[in-house]
């Protein structure tokens, strides 16, 4: 009786090792393409038409002032976003007072957690990443993101 309890231990054993591996695999895939990608984040005052709007309005002035980058690795683009986030600051300060809105903007670079994502050929794991945020106001709206690294949404 002892030898059938032994096997199925072993084997039980053996699938949950199996398990441990595929996880461990997973995660270090997914680490791997967060480090590789730099995203957008953008944050409205609220979810009023009006702060949904001024929200997309930002986001082509951003995404239009970055189609200017020449950064072709993951470090250049973090170098080259943290340098342009003054410039960044006050494109997104100027569409919104374009806009005729006096609410603060906050822009800054950070590192941030982002769910799993999934466009036509691209899934982006859960995790933390990279990212420029640009708040407007409370920030307290549906959010707006993409990548600007590698580009998906400039360009």
């Amino acid at each position: 009786m002892l030898y059938p309890r032994r096997i199925i231990k072993a084997v039980c054993g053996g699938l949950v090792l199996c398990l441990l591996v595929s996880i461990c695999a997973v995660y270090g895939q997914a680490a791997g393409v967060r480090e590789q990608v730099v995203r957008l984040h953008i944050l409205p005052h609220s979810d009023s038409t009006a702060d949904q709007t001024l929200k997309l309005q930002v986001r082509d002035a951003i995404t239009a002032a970055a189609t200017t980058w020449q950064a072709d690795t993951p470090a250049a683009a973090r170098a080259e976003a943290t340098a342009q986030l003054p410039h960044l600051q006050a494109v997104a300060e100027q569409t919104v007072r374009a806009a005729g809105c006096d609410l603060p903007v906050a822009v800054e670079m950070t590192r941030m957690y982002f769910t799993t994502r999934r466009y036509d050929t691209v899934t982006l794991p859960a995790g933390i990443y990279d990212a420029v945020r640009v708040t407007i106001g409370d920030g307290a709206g549906q959010n707006w993101w993409c990548m600007v690294y590698p580009p998906m949404c400039v360009g």
